[in-house]
């Protein structure tokens, strides 16, 4: 019986945006968000339906990815994308379509609109490059 409850209660008290661990991934999480605030108060906030970490490649794998960007002089640009990745030791963020119909998209606040298959950035040189195959 003291078996059967706790056994009730693990399942219970287990967060729900954890899933299982997979092979050569540490850590998995439904409902993925991350803010970080950099120099001269540029945020980037990147959310995701799911997302998977390996700290072995320091890399972090997004599915159904939307990063919104607020620059030093508050402009605000929305990325979204069907598949996304970071490179967490380098900062380098990549994401992409992978359905036939899907695009990477980012809108500004100042209702610009850009569309291609891939989009790079690279926080070394503090750039971004966009990609059509």
């Amino acid at each position: 019986m003291i078996t059967a409850v706790a056994i009730i209660k693990i399942k219970v008290n287990k967060p729900g945006n954890l899933l299982k661990a997979l092979p050569d991934v540490d850590l998995k999480i439904k409902g993925f968000v991350y803010t970080e605030v950099g120099e001269a108060n540029v945020k980037w906030e990147v959310t995701a339906e799911t997302a998977t970490y390996s700290k072995k490649q320091n890399l972090a794998v997004f599915d159904r990815v939307q990063i919104k960007l607020t620059t030093s002089d508050s402009k605000v640009f929305v990325m979204s994308a069907d598949k996304g990745q970071m490179f967490t030791d380098k900062n380098n963020i990549e994401i992409k379509k992978i359905e036939i119909k899907g695009n990477v998209v980012i809108i500004s606040d100042a209702g610009d609109r850009f569309s291609t298959d891939h989009l790079s950035y690279n926080d070394a040189e503090k750039s971004f490059i966009p990609m059509r195959r």
